[in-house]
């Protein structure tokens, strides 16, 4: 499948979830799971034919993995399988509606009004301060692909997070989504990690809200009382947590789990969301499930050789532009 194909199904799949959670809110109030809306949908896109919608099911989940190098695609994937939680995606878009009004608001200092434009090397220290704390090198890499998308001094910041004809948008919006995601990933292995050396040092397989809670506090000292206090509610004990009996203990693989899946989030039930188990639920045939595992194992290898060839072409178009500017005489920025 294309990939502009597999962004527009994840689009539609996206949009036709909302929909779903729409109608329902009246009712139930309750959130749709994205591994289930997906089946739902190809079902009634293509009439529940079995032999149809399993094609279209392995072509997409593959086509999936073929991508991951976009944003888009990739988010799409983590969230289908269980990786991260949809409010990853929410995180996103609010993420570069905010950046698009610092940038704003830093134009009408400058110009006195919302021209559109700014100088680079203006952008470069605006998003360093809206990025405080992030690691140089991710830091830089957000720099290198300003350059790329907009060579020369000048910046034209609303086109940063725009789709051109091919649903596809420009390497600071890829690299700052993908950031993003990388981050929430790193953040929930360093919670995981903490709490299997707690569950270890104790020498225990279940662990109660005290533990939980001292643990945490010990092994992410960066993090503020109330994230931890957030975590401990939303993926082991219930807001109530802080109130209920001391004694009770959740088993450490339960705990790992609802961090893994998200599966604490209101309204949200904890359904199978693994590619496999979700999508075979549409057309459970014969050896469906270990081919659409192939296909998204095949498509991810093909997608990390395709970022590393656009590692390649933006280093080149970067250098390209650096080496264009001192023999012009510019400083490079």
């Amino acid at each position: 499948m294309p990939k502009r194909d597999a962004e527009k199904l994840v689009h539609d799949i996206w949009q036709f979830k909302a929909d779903q959670e729409a109608a329902a809110r009246s009712q139930t109030g309750a959130r749709v799971n994205l591994a289930e809306a997906t089946a739902v949908f190809l079902e009634k896109r293509f009439f529940s034919v079995p032999r149809l919608v399993t094609e279209v099911a392995y072509n997409f989940v593959y086509s999936l993995g073929q991508h991951s190098y976009d944003a888009d695609c990739n988010l799409f994937l983590r969230v289908f399988t269980g990786e991260v939680e949809e409010a990853v995606k929410e995180e996103q878009q609010a993420l570069q509606a905010q950046i698009t009004q610092t940038l704003k608001l830093m134009d009408v200092s400058v110009n006195q009004q919302a021209t559109g434009w700014l100088h680079k090397s203006d952008v470069k220290t605006a998003l360093a301060g809206f990025f405080k704390g992030k690691k140089v090198d991710r830091l830089s890499e957000i720099h290198e692909a300003l350059d790329t998308d907009q060579p020369g001094e000048a910046l034209y910041y609303p086109d940063l997070f725009s789709d051109d004809e091919h649903m596809n948008q420009g390497m600071t919006a890829e690299v700052i989504r993908s950031q993003h995601l990388q981050e929430r990933l790193e953040f929930l292995q360093e919670i995981e990690d903490a709490i299997r050396e707690a569950a270890e040092d104790h020498q225990t397989t279940t662990l109660t809200a005290p533990l939980l809670h001292s643990s945490l506090r010990k092994a992410l000292r960066n993090m503020d009382p109330a994230t931890v206090n957030a975590i401990i509610a939303r993926w082991a004990f219930g807001p109530q947590w802080q109130e209920q009996h001391h004694g009770e203990a959740q088993p450490l693989g339960v705990i790992i789990k609802a961090i893994r899946r998200g599966s604490w989030q209101p309204g949200l039930k904890s359904a199978a969301t693994s590619a496999a188990g979700a999508v075979s639920k549409i057309a459970p045939v014969g050896k469906f499930k270990t081919k659409l595992m192939s296909a998204l194992r095949l498509g991810l290898r093909e997608g990390a050789n395709k970022r590393v060839s656009i590692a390649g072409t933006a280093f080149k178009a970067s250098t390209a532009h650096l080496r264009r500017s001192n023999i012009a005489g510019q400083a490079p920025e």
